[in-house]
């Protein structure tokens, strides 16, 4: 029986990109940002585990492209081990999947290997009961922000209110922000603010992210890339939810769509990035509620 060979990275790379280029294009006109969900980052049916990384990313955008209720994935084998069945004719999503070979004896990796595993949605599937959503008083606490409040004073980041321009300012390692009035609503002041926290994170001091680029710069527009999936992560991770979308949303899609198309290898690099970046806040702020 001939071995199955696995995708190459390339291939699994371009078969990811094509997907997240499709859901957008999809909606282009009225798509805006699925960083709204109360149930979080999506999930597996079978573990229970959150995806990360580009996963997270494309499983999110597909579920808003396709309106799916919930953020709850998992391969046919796994649908099957829940006792529940993919219905007949539905399209499958991706994922990348990365394996190692390793040396029986000193454990050492002797080759890496792509996958792209197919997925389905639990609104794709019968014979699966969904978990109830969180009760009134959780959806409460992600109206008001509360959690958003503490995590981002736990940061210890400087952030200062006035004029009418968002930014990071590295040479005060500060954010800038127009007064929280400015904003149209709470999820869109704390969207701004966890694109610009992400940008933060970067600084030679933390984690160091290649930031000098000029305005206009492949630099340059890679790094709001990574700063917008890292707002995208947060706001899920922080229950808040913007369906609004931005005043500049079809330039904002238009560089999106540019850079998706430039490389296959772009998305994955910055959602790898934006993971860090994530998972650095999470850690920091972990330490210092501990404290």
């Amino acid at each position: 029986m001939r071995k199955r060979k696995g995708k190459s990275k390339a291939e699994v790379e371009r078969l990811i990109t094509s997907q997240i280029i499709a859901a957008i294009e999809s909606g282009t006109g009225n798509w805006s940002k699925p960083w709204a969900s109360l149930d979080g980052a999506p999930s597996n049916a079978k573990t229970g585990r959150d995806y990360r990384g580009v996963n997270r990313l494309v499983l999110s955008i597909t579920q808003h492209a396709a309106m799916y209720e919930r953020g709850i994935w998992a391969t046919i084998k796994q649908w099957n081990s829940l006792g529940a069945r993919v219905n007949k004719g539905e399209k499958a999503s991706y994922i990348t999947v990365r394996s190692e070979r390793r040396d029986q004896e000193t454990d050492e990796v002797t080759g890496v290997f792509w996958r792209a595993a197919p997925v389905f949605n639990a609104a794709q599937v019968n014979g699966y009961e969904v978990p109830a959503l969180p009760d009134p008083r959780a959806l409460q606490d992600h109206l008001e922000y509360a959690n958003a409040d503490a995590f981002v004073l736990r940061t210890g980041a400087t952030i200062k209110h006035g004029g009418d321009k968002a930014f990071y300012m590295p040479s005060k390692d500060a954010i800038m922000l127009p007064a929280r009035e400015a904003f149209s609503d709470g999820a869109a002041y704390y969207a701004t603010l966890f694109h610009e926290l992400t940008h933060w994170t970067g600084a030679d001091q933390r984690l160091d992210r290649k930031q000098s680029g000029k305005f206009g710069s492949n630099d340059y527009a890679f790094e709001e890339l990574v700063a917008e999936i890292g707002a995208a992560f947060l706001c899920s991770d922080m229950g808040v939810s913007n369906d609004e979308p931005r005043t500049d949303h079809a330039q904002y899609l238009k560089g999106w769509l540019e850079i998706l198309k430039a490389s296959d290898k772009a998305i994955f690099s910055a959602a790898a990035q934006a993971g860090k970046a994530t998972e650095y806040l999470n850690e920091l702020t972990a330490v210092r509620e501990a404290a």
